[in-house]
C-alpha cells in the first residue's frame, strides 16, 4: 500500500484474508450479555478493542449434537492482541474456557449437549486495546485439524547462509496425521530442512537455508504454512 507524504513517498504491508465464510462485525455496545451481538453460523466475525478493557459479546444458536470450531486471529493477521475466549450458555454458565498457554491465537470447539441459545465472549489477554487492536474470530463446523506456532517474529541470515525456527503443533484431539511445512515469500531457491512434523509428534526444528547471491540488508515478510490429509481432504494452518 503506497502512503503519500510530502516530499517523498512510502510503503507498508497489509495483512488480508479470503475464505468462502460469510463475515459479520461487531455492533458496539456489546460489553455486557444483553448487549450481545447477533450471529448466524457459520460466519467470521470481525471486531476490536477499542479501549483498555474492552469485552465483546455475541449470540448465536446451536442445536443438540453440534459440534463448533471457534478460531481465533490476531497476531498472524498482524495484530498485537491475545484472545481469552469464553463460551456461555443462556443462563450465564460457562461451559468453555480457551487454554491460553498454547496459543495467543486462542480458541474452542465445543459439542453443544442442547438446543438453545448461546453467548461467546472475547476479550484482549492483557485487557490492551486501542486502534491497532483488531481480530477475527470464524465459527465453522468443527473437524480434526491443527494450529501452528513460533517462538519468534524474525530470522537473520548472510546470503547462503541458514536460519532455524522451531515450530510447533497444536494438535485437535483425533488428529494424528503428519504435517508438511512450506515457507511462503522468502527468495526462490530456499531450501528447507525439517519440514515435517511426524505423526503425533508436536514440533519440530525448521532448518531453511537461503539461496547464495542476496545483498546485505535484504529482507523479505514471509510465513511458515502447514498442510496435512485430514477427513478427505486437505487442511493447513499458518504460524
Amino acid at each position: 500500500v503506497g502512503v503519500p507524504s510530502e516530499g517523498g513517498g512510502g510503503s507498508g504491508f497489509v495483512t488480508m484474508v479470503a475464505d468462502a465464510l460469510g463475515d459479520d462485525v461487531e455492533i458496539e455496545p456489546n460489553n455486557a450479555p444483553e448487549q450481545a451481538t447477533k450471529l448466524s453460523l457459520p460466519v467470521a466475525i470481525n471486531g476490536r478493542f477499542e479501549m483498555i478493557g474492552d469485552r465483546d459479546y455475541y449470540e448465536l444458536e446451536a442445536k443438540k449434537g453440534e459440534q463448533w470450531a471457534f478460531v481465533g486471529q490476531t497476531r498472524s493477521l498482524g495484530s498485537p492482541s491475545a484472545l481469552f475466549v469464553q463460551l456461555f450458555d443462556e443462563g450465564g454458565r460457562l461451559i468453555k474456557e480457551a487454554d491460553v498457554s498454547k496459543s495467543n491465537e486462542a480458541g474452542i470447539t465445543n459439542r453443544f449437549a442442547a438446543d438453545g441459545r448461546y453467548r461467546l465472549l472475547i476479550e484482549e489477554l492483557t485487557r490492551s486495546g486501542g486502534p491497532a487492536h483488531g481480530y477475527r474470530m470464524e465459527i465453522k463446523p468443527w473437524r480434526p485439524g491443527f494450529r501452528l506456532g513460533v517462538a519468534v517474529d524474525k530470522a537473520v541470515a548472510k546470503s547462503g547462509g541458514s536460519f532455524e525456527l522451531k515450530v510447533t503443533a497444536q494438535r485437535e484431539k483425533g488428529f494424528d496425521a503428519p504435517i508438511a511445512l512450506s515457507v511462503e515469500g522468502l527468495w526462490d531457491g530456499a531450501k528447507l530442512e525439517g519440514n515435517v512434523i511426524e505423526k503425533k509428534k508436536s514440533e519440530v526444528t525448521l532448518k531453511v537455508t537461503l539461496p547464495a547471491g542476496g545483498e546485505a540488508g535484504d529482507w523479505r515478510h514471509f510465513k511458515i504454512v502447514g498442510r496435512a490429509e485430514a477427513g478427505g481432504g486437505e487442511i493447513q494452518a499458518t504460524a
